[in-house]
């Protein structure tokens, strides 16, 4: 794989739900790898975390959201409403079934803060869609958090 390819942008895709879109990023240099769905902090985006998740993408296939209220999303976010963050659970959960469907496996969830909680939540409430979690801090770090990450990750079939 050339370093062209290592340094490919993204693409940026959305999802539409009910009520909404939830916009992420997706590299995806090969058929066949391992689906990983990356989740920010409260008060990023998922462009936020390119440059750890940039290095990856040669070993898996990756989507890094945008979670409601945050980013390119437009799902309503109503902080009257929203009282904790069960709703990006929720979320995740529509989002991650979807990813799964179209990777044809299990996905790795990973996370910064709200979206290692989001994640960790989610995969409490799930019927085998996803192999595992990592969660990171803080946001900027890139090669060390990526070698982290890769070392975390189980061995997916």
């Amino acid at each position: 794989m050339s370093d062209d390819n290592l340094m490919a942008p993204p693409r940026r895709l959305s999802l539409s739900l009910g009520n909404g879109e939830i916009s992420y990023l997706e590299w995806k240099l090969a058929e066949g790898l391992p689906p990983l769905h990356f989740a920010h902090a409260n008060g990023f985006n998922g462009l936020t975390y390119r440059a750890l998740l940039a290095p990856l993408a040669p070993y898996f296939h990756i989507r890094a959201w945008d979670a409601r209220g945050h980013g390119m999303t437009t799902l309503p976010a109503d902080s009257a409403a929203h009282k904790d963050w069960y709703i990006y659970r929720d979320d995740l959960i529509a989002f991650t079934e979807r990813f799964a469907e179209d990777a044809g496996r299990p996905v790795l969830l990973a996370g910064h803060s709200m979206g290692g909680t989001a994640s960790r939540k989610r995969r409490r409430t799930e019927g085998g869609m996803s192999t595992g979690s990592a969660r990171q801090s803080p946001a900027t770090r890139s090669g060390h958090s990526a070698a982290a990450i890769r070392l975390a990750v189980p061995p997916m079939e």
